[in-house]
């Protein structure tokens, strides 16, 4: 199984933000190139859907992947099995 997005832009560095469940990373071309590149356990088939836009704050670019911001998914499997944190 491959690394998930988030670890990989993690660990790269990325400036990275949630609303939910989403992951909203500033479109740096390393992010980008990460994001066009990732394949879910290797298959070719299986890519991320992504969507780059501007902020209407400041105008800089920023990409936003579904589902992919992990600190909501482990709050909110946490929640499902009766943790409170």
């Amino acid at each position: 199984m491959s690394e998930s997005i988030y670890r990989q832009l993690r660990d790269i560095g990325a400036t990275m933000e949630g609303r939910r469940s989403d992951l909203h990373a500033k479109a740096t071309p390393e992010a980008l190139a990460l994001i066009r590149a990732f394949r879910f356990d290797g298959r070719d088939d299986l890519r991320l859907m992504h969507n780059v836009y501007r902020s209407n704050i400041d105008g800089t670019a920023w990409v936003e992947v579904p589902f992919a911001w992990e600190p909501f998914w482990a709050h909110t499997s946490r929640r499902s099995f009766g943790i409170h944190t």
